[in-house]
């Protein structure tokens, strides 16, 4: 069953001030049909992101990719400051930075669950269990990041807590979470 891609509200507003093609029909100008500062020649001239026409999918998973970073954002700013404190109060940093990935991953579920990816409520216990697996391998991950940071290159901690996320949220989380927890919002015949 194919599922609707979630569209952020407003932005048809911002397609119809720029007069960008956004649902993919041929009549609507490109961008430099509606900008007179761009004459044909110096049109044909132009980079292709300023000539392109925008697809709803294009957009959409731009956006979609943009509020997946803030989301990812808060939830490590929770992480690391869970990570710190637990560590300032006596906490074995391997432990504290994995008790730090998991508030880090309730809260980045929570935000994307219902503001980034939108899916349905019933697919809430699913996606939870995929989340919870690709979480753990994440927090685990992430630990063994640390440890290899202090242990074996012996940097600082707040260096390997930074550089240890970063790694495992680029190469891990991130694509797990766009086409194995969330799946059920990408479009049927959709370009992924």
């Amino acid at each position: 069953m194919p599922v609707k891609t979630i569209k952020t509200p407003g932005f048809a507003g911002l397609a119809d001030i720029l007069k960008l093609d956004i649902d993919g029909g041929n009549d609507a100008p490109s961008l430099t049909d509606a900008s007179p500062a761009l004459s044909r020649d110096e049109a044909d001239c132009a980079p292709p992101f300023l000539t392109r026409r925008l697809s709803a999918p294009y957009v959409s998973e731009w956006l979609r990719f943009f509020k997946a970073q803030l989301s990812t954002i808060a939830a490590t700013l929770a992480e690391w400051a869970c990570v710190w404190l637990l560590s300032a109060g006596g906490v074995y940093y391997v432990l504290a930075a994995i008790g730090g990935a998991g508030l880090g991953a309730v809260l980045d579920f929570s935000i994307k669950k219902w503001w980034v990816f939108g899916t349905a409520r019933r697919f809430a216990a699913a996606e939870g269990i995929r989340y919870a697996v690709v979480s753990g391998a994440s927090a685990l991950l992430f630990g063994g990041a640390v440890y290899l940071f202090v242990d074996v290159f012996r940097q600082r901690m707040p260096l390997a807590v930074v550089a240890g996320s970063m790694i495992v949220g680029v190469c891990w989380n991130s694509p797990l979470h766009r086409y194995f927890v969330f799946s059920s919002t990408i479009p049927t015949g959709a370009a992924t």
